[in-house]
């Protein structure tokens, strides 16, 4: 009963977690009487979060860190972005946020409808081994969950099909302390490797 308890309350709150970024709290505004243009937040950042300003090769002309609790708020020269297309990354822990935008040399525009959020699995290990797996499957389609020792050897593999948000636990009270790697493998979050370490 204890074990089904905490697997319950690790669900729940696990299924709440989100990127910390909303595209909706972007903000890319123009100043045409100082010629620059403007990247804000209108909330703070959850966690430490890193945001890229991408040419169209995908090469980082920019990259900003931002504490946990701070806001973005930078103003650039309009001349610092040639006339293109750009894109704007941020990524954290729990996922990645991409905001593509159109600098024109006279303002710098962004189309909300353009913007991407990809969450990334989140993999937790409890005191008493349950491993919990929590994913929201946004595209829809075949999740790989795998178990790998630190020699390489695979535990155990689960293929999973399904059409909304995937949730697994896997007891691991039977397999011998040390170093796994649990990967998650999705149509959109390709790889995602967490090390884990039984005690």
């Amino acid at each position: 009963m204890q074990r089904l308890t905490v697997l319950l309350l690790l669900l729940f709150s696990l299924g709440n977690v989100r990127a910390s970024i909303d595209p909706l709290d972007i903000v890319v505004l123009t100043d045409v009487s100082s010629r620059t243009f403007v990247l804000r937040t209108t909330l703070e950042v959850s966690e430490e979060t890193t945001l890229d300003i991408l040419d169209h090769t995908e090469n980082s002309l920019y990259r900003i860190t931002l504490a946990k609790g701070q806001f973005l708020n930078k103003r650039y020269p309009l001349a610092t972005l040639p006339a293109g297309q750009y894109t704007l990354v941020f990524t954290d822990s729990r996922g990645r946020t991409t905001q593509p935008i159109v600098a024109t040399g006279d303002e710098v525009t962004r189309d909300l409808k353009q913007a991407q959020r990809i969450y990334y699995p989140r993999v937790d290990l409890s005191a008493n081994r349950l491993l919990v797996v929590n994913y929201p499957n946004e595209s829809s389609r075949r999740v790989s969950i795998a178990l790998v020792g630190q020699d390489g050897a695979t535990v155990f593999t689960d293929q999973v099909k399904s059409d909304g948000p995937v949730k697994r636990a896997y007891q691991l009270d039977k397999l011998a302390p040390g170093d796994y790697y649990v990967t998650v493998d999705a149509s959109n979050v390709k790889k995602h490797v967490t090390a884990i370490q039984l005690y």
